[in-house]
Formats: C-alpha cells, structure tokens, sequence
C-alpha cells in the first residue's frame, strides 16, 4: 500500500525525468549513449559519497556495498572511449546527513535500478553489452534490493 501511495506521488516527476532524458535518442549514436552514462556517473558517484560517509549505512544494511552502481558506470564510461575520472559531478545533491535522509534516497537510487533495467534491454538492442559500454544490470540480476 505504501509503495502504491509513494508511486502515485511521485509519477509526475518520473514522466518528466524520462521525457528529459529521451533515452532512446541517446542511444541513437555512441556519443549520445556516452553523454547520458556520464550525466548519470556525475550524479551517482558524490551521491554514493554522501550515502557511505558518517552515519554509514553499513551498520544496518550489511549488503550496501553491493547496491553501488557508480563503479559500472564508469566501466561503461571507458568501455565507450570516455574518462570516467574527468566526468563533472552533479554540485548539488539532495540532502544526506541523516540516516533517515541516506535510506529515502537509497530507496529512490533502487527505484532508479529497476530503471536501469529497462535501459540496458532498450541498450543491448543497438549494440551496447556489459562489455561494451552496456553494463547498467544489476550483476546479480533482481534489480530490486527492496524485496524480503
């Protein structure tokens, strides 16, 4: 019930976001397709920064480490020719002091996972693989850490 109530709220920015990003027009030429993995590096790696600096989330969620998704990105980045070192960070980024605030934005981040699902089939339809440049899957495959 929750999740259907936080789903209705926030519908109208996922309508936004996805027309913003037009992934199926970044995915029509390799330099587009780079410039959306570096668009989304420069957000998820201060973010996951922000999300392991003090308090950690480590203490109550013992499998953080394996939600990080910065790593692939910048895998993808160099597979595609980029430098994943000299993406621009995002300079602002959502408050995340509290641990209340790291575990609301981690929630969006996972969203954003089941997200990356749909890009990466959309992805590997015009050729681009975990090996080259494709790699936004979850490696376990659930896409979804939410699920007990």
């Amino acid at each position: 019930m929750l999740f259907e109530v936080i789903k209705a709220a926030t519908r109208s920015h996922h309508n936004a976001l996805e027309a913003d990003l037009d992934v199926q027009a970044c995915l029509s030429s390799r330099a587009s397709w780079l410039w959306l993995l570096e668009t989304f590096s420069g957000y998820w790696v201060p973010v996951e920064a922000a999300l392991f600096a003090p308090p950690a989330l480590a203490g109550w969620l013992p499998d953080a480490h394996l939600r990080l998704k910065s790593a692939l990105l910048s895998r993808d980045i160099e597979a595609l020719g980029g430098d994943a070192p000299r993406t621009s960070l995002c300079p602002e980024l959502p408050p995340l002091t509290s641990l209340a605030e790291k575990f609301g934005s981690l929630y969006v981040l996972e969203g954003a996972t089941l997200g990356g699902q749909i890009i990466s089939r959309l992805a590997s339809g015009h050729g681009y693989t975990p090996e080259r440049g494709g790699g936004l899957e979850p490696r376990d495959g659930s896409g979804n850490g939410w699920v007990a």
